[in-house]
Order: C-alpha cells, then sequence, then structure tokens
C-alpha cells in the first residue's frame, strides 16, 4: 500500500545548470571523503581528527566509516575497493533497484568522466590562515553503486597512474563552481601537494581542463533529499508486523529514521535500548513487513497485540482503494480466496527456502494469513527446530507465487507434509488430484525479467536488524539468490528483483546507516584484502600537521613550516572556475529546462504503490 503523504519543504526555484547559476544549497549532506591517496597529501587539523570509539556524537558525514572501522564487523566499501583494486568487482546498477533514491535518472546523471569538484577537508590551517573549507577538482572515471572512482586533477599526463579515491556521487561530489558558490564560508580551491611540487603551471592546466566539459547538475542532491522525504518521522504512532510471529500485528512507535528505514519500536518492548528486541528496523516500503496508519489492522479484519484499550478508529475504504493493492485483478473480477488453497511463496522466517503454503485464514482487501511448510525429509517428519510458520500477506506481494513457479524456474520446493508419496518426486497435478485441493489463481510471470542484475553483483541486503554486503549468486525467474558475504552457502537467500530490501552499494555510506559486513575471522577474508590492510604511504610522505610544534625535530619542523607555507600561495581563484569563459557541455536532457519546483511536482504526482504489504 502506499505511504503517507509526502512532505516536502518548500525552496526558492533554481535555473539550469550552468557554471554561474546558483548552486543547490546541499550542506546537509555534504562531507569528507574517507582516507585514501590523494585526499591524505592535503593539510589536515588535528582538531578534526575523528571521535575516539564511544566519544558521543557521530564524526561528519562521509568520515562515519572511519570511526566505524574500529568496530570488528564495521563494512568500509570505499576502503575495500581500494585494497581489492586487482579484482575485477562489479555493482548492481543503481537504477535496477526498485526504492533507489535517484534511480530513474542514473544513467543521465552519472556520465563518464564528470569533472566535479570535492571536499577535501575542513578547519583546514596553513602557516598564516584558517580556511573554513578547502576543496579540490576531479574526474570520475568509473562508477561502483553510488560510489564514484576520482582521480585528482592537475598531475601531468606521464601515464603513471593518477592518485585516486572512492567517494559517494551523492554527497560528496559537486559541480564545477560550488566552492566559489560558499560566499558566507571562507572556503578554497587548494591543490595537493604533489602537485604544488610539480613543475607544470597546474592553474592554466585546471582551466584548460575544465573549458567544455561536463559537470553534475545542480538538482542531483536537490532530487535526492526529495525522494527520501517519505513523510515518517520520530513519535509517529504505526502499526507493525511482529517479526516473531509474521502473522499477527503490533501497536507501535516510529523512534528513529534513516532516509527510508526506519526503527519501530513495540508497545510492550521490555528493554527499548535493545534494538534486537525491542522491535524492528525496516523499509517503509517493505513488503516483509512494513509501518501501516492506526487502524489499518482493524480494517482488514486481523487482531493487533496492543496496550489493554487500543482501538484505533477503522480507516477510511479509500484509503486501500487509493494503494492499488488489488493489482491482480483482471476486468475488475477480483482474485478468489478460500481457505484451503494452495500456493508456494518464499518463507519470511528463513529466506532460503521456498515453501508450498496454505491459506488458513481470508481477511479483507486481499489480504490472508497463510500456513507455510517446514523442510522435511524423505519420511515426511519435520527436522530438528522446523516448525509450520504462519504468515501475514497480501494476494499481490512479490513473495507468492502460484503452484508449480519453482518447477517451471528450477528451483526446489519443500512440498506440503500431507503429500502422498514421499519417495516419488513431487508433482502439483497429482497431489490436487489425490487430496482435492485447489490451487490459489495467482497470475504472476516467471519470465527472467529485463534487468541489469548478473550474476557476480554485488549490493547492500537487508534484514529485520541489520544491512549487509552481499553478492548475486544467481538468478531464477524474477527471484535473485543474494549470498550475505562471509555467509555460508546453505544461508542464501531468495529475494525478487523489486524488494526494498535490496539496495545499492553506497546506500548505507549515504544515508550514515551501520554497513555490518563479515568477521575478521570469516573465510570471506582468505580470498579479499581486509580493508584494515590499507596503509597509504602517502601519508608519510607528504601530509602536513598545520601545528608545527608537534615536532621535536628541527628538519622536520622546517620541512612542515615551508610545506605550509607553501599552502598559502597555492590557493586557487575559485571564481575563475565560474567564469563566463568556461563552458560545459550538454546538460541531461530530461533536466535541460527543469527547476526544482518542476522536480517536486514530478515526484509528488509520482506513482509511489508497493509501500507495505501484510
Amino acid at each position: 500500500m502506499t505511504t503517507m503523504d509526502l512532505e516536502v519543504d518548500s525552496t526558492k526555484e533554481m535555473g539550469s545548470s550552468s557554471l554561474s547559476s546558483t548552486e543547490v544549497n546541499n550542506e546537509s549532506i555534504e562531507s569528507t571523503p574517507s582516507s585514501t591517496t590523494s585526499q591524505l597529501e592535503h593539510v589536515t587539523p588535528a582538531k578534526e581528527a575523528v571521535k575516539a570509539k564511544g566519544g558521543g556524537e557521530p564524526a561528519v558525514p562521509g568520515i562515519i566509516n572511519k570511526q566505524e572501522s574500529e568496530e570488528d564487523d564495521a563494512f568500509c566499501w570505499r576502503k575495500f575497493l581500494t585494497v581489492n583494486s586487482d579484482y575485477a568487482l562489479e555493482a548492481a546498477p543503481v537504477f535496477d533497484f526498485a526504492g533507489a533514491p535517484l534511480k530513474d535518472k542514473w544513467d543521465q546523471f552519472t556520465i563518464s568522466d564528470l569533472k566535479i569538484e570535492y571536499l577535501v577537508e575542513k578547519n583546514l590551517t596553513t602557516a598564516t590562515k584558517t580556511y573554513d573549507k578547502v576543496f579540490w577538482v576531479g574526474n570520475i572515471r568509473k562508477y561502483f553503486g553510488y560510489l564514484a572512482k576520482v582521480e585528482d586533477e592537475g598531475y601531468p599526463a606521464t601515464g603513471k597512474e593518477i592518485p585516486y579515491q572512492w567517494m559517494n556521487f551523492v554527497k560528496d561530489c559537486h559541480g564545477i563552481g560550488y566552492c566559489a558558490s560558499l560566499k558566507s564560508l571562507n572556503a578554497a580551491l587548494i591543490p595537493p601537494l604533489q602537485i604544488l611540487k610539480s613543475e607544470m603551471d597546474w592553474r592554466s592546466c585546471i582551466i584548460t581542463r575544465a573549458r567544455n566539459q561536463l559537470t553534475i547538475h545542480p538538482l542531483v542532491a536537490e532530487t535526492f533529499k526529495l525522494e527520501m522525504n517519505l513523510g515518517f518521522k520520530p513519535g509517529t504512532a504505526v502499526e507493525i508486523l511482529d517479526k516473531s510471529n509474521m502473522s499477527m500485528m503490533k501497536e507501535g512507535t516510529i523512534t528513529d529514521v534513516k532516509g527510508t528505514r526506519v526503527f519501530v519500536r513495540y508497545w510492550d518492548a521490555l528493554d527499548p535500548k535493545n534494538t534486537s528486541t525491542s522491535g524492528l528496523w525496516c523499509d517503509i516500503r517493505s513488503f516483509l513487513g512494513a509501518p501501516v496508519p492506526p487502524g489499518w489492522t482493524k480494517s482488514i479484519g486481523h487482531e493487533i497485540l496492543g496496550h489493554e484499550g487500543y482501538d484505533p478508529i477503522p480507516l477510511n475504504e479509500n484509503f486501500f482503494d487509493e494503494t492499488n493493492e488489488d493489482e491482480d485483478e483482471t476486468d475488475d473480477v477480483p482474485v478468489l480466496q478460500e481457505v484451503g488453497m494452495k500456493l508456494e511463496t518464499i518463507d519470511p522466517y528463513n529466506l532460503n527456502y521456498i515453501a508450498a503454503a496454505t491459506v488458513v485464514k481470508v481477511l479483507k482487501f486481499g489480504h490472508m494469513v497463510i500456513s507455510i511448510e517446514s523442510p522435511t525429509n524423505i519420511t515426511g517428519e519435520k527436522l530438528a527446530g522446523a516448525q509450520q510458520n504462519l504468515y501475514l500477506c497480501h494476494i499481490s506481494s512479490p513473495h507468492i507465487f502460484p503452484c508449480g513457479f519453482t518447477n517451471e524456474v528450477g528451483i526446489e520446493l519443500i512440498p506440503p507434509a500431507d503429500r502422498p508419496s514421499h519417495d516419488k518426486p513431487f508433482i502439483w497435478k497429482d497431489y490436487f488430484e489425490t487430496t482435492g485441493s485447489k490451487p490459489l489463481a495467482i497470475k504472476k510471470s516467471s519470465d527472467i525479467p529485463q534487468t541489469g542484475f548478473s550474476i557476480g553483483h554485488k549490493l547492500e541486503a537487508a534484514n529485520f536488524s541489520s544491512i549487509q554486503p552481499a553478492t548475486v549468486v544467481d538468478i531464477k525467474g524474477p527471484l535473485l539468490r543474494i549470498r550475505i558475504d562471509g555467509s555460508e552457502e546453505g544461508t542464501d537467500k531468495w529475494m525478487h528483483y523489486e524488494s526494498f530490501d535490496l539496495y545499492p552499494v553506497g546506500w548505507c555510506d549515504l544515508l550514515e546507516y551501520r554497513l555490518t559486513g563479515p568477521k575478521k575471522d570469516s573465510t570471506f577474508w582468505k580470498k579479499y584484502k581486509h580493508p584494515s590492510q590499507f596503509k597509504p604511504t602517502i601519508l608519510s610522505r607528504a601530509r602536513i600537521l598545520p601545528q608545527l610544534e608537534l615536532s621535536n625535530d628541527a628538519a622536520k619542523k622546517g620541512m612542515k613550516r615551508k610545506s605550509a607555507e607553501l599552502y598559502d600561495t597555492a590557493v586557487f581563484n575559485c571564481d575563475v572556475m565560474k567564469a563566463d569563459a568556461i563552458k560545459l557541455g550538454p546538460k541531461p536532457k530530461v533536466l535541460r529546462k527543469s527547476t526544482v519546483e518542476e522536480v517536486r511536482a514530478m515526484l509528488k504526482n509520482k506513482k509511489t504503490s508497493h509501500a507495505t504489504e501484510h
């Protein structure tokens, strides 16, 4: 069903993306790229060092991975990609994820060899002056999900590898002229030390190389913020699926919001600080349990667990009509749902299995409760710890399928426990003839959709408690077999390619959401280098500390002072990068005349179905 109404704050209209136009103020998502190669050549004030683990407020956006890397299982894509550059790793493209911000325009925004400005340091102190922010110019050479491989501009064309770093395209990369637009700040463009020490005329080189080049459209950051604003706020009362009994709903309250993911605390949480037991993290559009308005459960004719006296007013029937939930209807004739009908479903308690299921309760507006078969041995006896699980879902859920779906796509099915023979291959036709059962007429295609997902693609996958780096290991029809990096083969997950619990690489970094990686003792690190192996050698050769008194060695102190003074003469004229003489190439056509107001109108009118499934 659809989410609550989209809330958008009003800001002033923006024009086209020429260098002289006003840049979008995206301070809220601006960040400093994590330490890799060229960034380490810039002056870094000691007071901006990342706070020690547990040291109060989070580090500034973009440095979150420095802080998290101290934890055993925190994962940093930027460092991982740097130390594993020998591997031909590929990320699933952003435009293939159902709920990815900017997916509809990603191929237009992300043009090869875009020229950008990026934040290097904050509060940089040279020998004579302190700058609030220091930027430099780079060229995007490759995209990896939301991440971009950026080479520093200004190095001579010698054929040698140019220092690069991985950064987030949305929050770390800015259009040429962005630094000059920050009139209220003492900002500057300052090149890396190696460029300053080179004999080439780097100032002329920068201007020449920028002429007639493409840069990032200023609406990228603004569009992202609009697409992330779906109206849910901390303190909102909701109803949510009980993750321990997924046939029931519970009363809850949203207590935290990270983009489209929210944490819902159950009304009866005994330990509110323990997020593993007090509630669950979920995407507000997820098919596997998403928050819905109070009164939703009562409206579909189901029970809910809430505090004594909890009796919300049922929702108007128009609410369900507007969500277009009966997507499987043909000619306005609803799909017939009866108790006892059979179907196939991904087991939400164990996504590694697709099992036979039975409708045990029919609710209103296309909802139902189904009983899911558990794995059995050849004698029909349940495996240790296995049980029949109940699940509240909707007839249009992408997690349920018609009988015979698994046979068509080549996936093993957990058959009904009451099948006539446990020694022969299971066939639905024989089962229906013997038992008299009926199939639920779900209209689904088993054809492989035309998407960009391929075996080996990297992405980020969510469960009820965390998001982890993962790999596509198989594709069967519309289903992706997802393996959490570091996990064993038997724990793979079947997930629909349009699942809102799959995210592009860099999503967690973009939203400052913790990405949980493999443990250090995982066999995963026998194949790949651990990010902790990243040792920037440039750090000891070129990084200059502004606090000159920190060195007791006179020679080293003199070297640092000389280099710091060199920076004072190296401030680049930001206004030159906005001069009319520098022309940019064509902008993405769809944005040629777009304004912020037009983008907002487009997003408001955009269909936001697939919001919740119960």
